[in-house]
């Protein structure tokens, strides 16, 4: 999880106000992971890392790291609140969650050792946190975690397939929609519509699709990405081969 253009809101604030603003909600977020039976494994400037599962593995790891994250989104609109009223800048997240098994343990030097999680899928949860900026989404999520969201109250998006950095396989990504930020029907099956439209590579109608999209979520971070995506692969097909990825996120 990161706070959204942190380093811009902390450019207008004294030093000890951005401590504290830190620490307000760092708070917040440690609370939504705890009631999870999460980990908060590190503060990491202006994020946190949060891992579920070690040591102690349930079967619903994946589902208490979602219904975290949708947590630390409500208790952050609950710090805008006040912050609205005091005339202060908004608090927004991006998260991004993975589900895959993961090396746990006392990683560092002799003098110093952190428990910690490493592994693939750790690292696709911090390319999903990034990718969250690409599509002007809160939370992004992997196939494996939305596998195991199948039967749950959550719905979600899916939302692209992508090739991230430092991995050679490419990721099935999925936008889970909370209920503070609904999405039109319409809006969503447009998406759908366009992107099953790309997918068979005809472009020059999938870009109405998306429009359509737009017209019933002018918003819609997804749709604006994907209506210019469809709008550049018409201009320019790509090749014949090519595998529907879109570069590297």
């Amino acid at each position: 999880a990161d706070i959204r253009n942190f380093t811009t809101l902390a450019e207008s604030l004294s030093p000890r106000a951005t401590v504290e603003t830190l620490n307000e909600v760092y708070t917040e977020l440690f609370e939504a992971v705890a009631a999870s039976n999460g980990v908060l494994d590190k503060f990491l400037g202006d994020g946190i890392m949060a891992h579920w599962g070690a040591p102690v593995t349930t079967d619903r790891d994946p589902l208490n790291a979602v219904e975290s994250a949708a947590q630390m989104l409500r208790l952050a609109e609950g710090l805008n609140v006040k912050r609205r009223v005091a005339g202060l800048a908004e608090i927004r997240l991006g998260m991004g969650v993975a589900t895959g098994e993961a090396i746990a343990g006392a990683i560092g030097s002799p003098k110093r050792m952190d428990y910690t999680v490493i592994g693939d899928s750790v690292n696709l949860a911090a390319r999903l946190e990034q990718l969250t900026k690409v599509y002007g989404v809160s939370l992004i999520v992997d196939a494996a975690t939305a596998e195991a969201l199948a039967d749950s109250p959550f719905t979600l998006r899916d939302l692209d397939t992508v090739r991230v950095r430092g991995r050679r396989s490419t990721a099935h990504i999925f936008q889970v929609l909370t209920p503070e930020a609904p999405l039109a029907d319409a809006a969503l099956a447009a998406y759908g519509e366009g992107r099953a439209l790309m997918a068979g590579g005809r472009f020059a109608d999938a870009a109405p699709a998306f429009e359509r999209a737009l017209a019933a979520a002018a918003d819609d971070g997804p749709a604006a990405v994907m209506l210019g995506r469809a709008r550049s692969l018409e201009r320019a097909p790509p090749a014949p081969d090519w595998d529907g990825v879109w570069g590297e996120g």
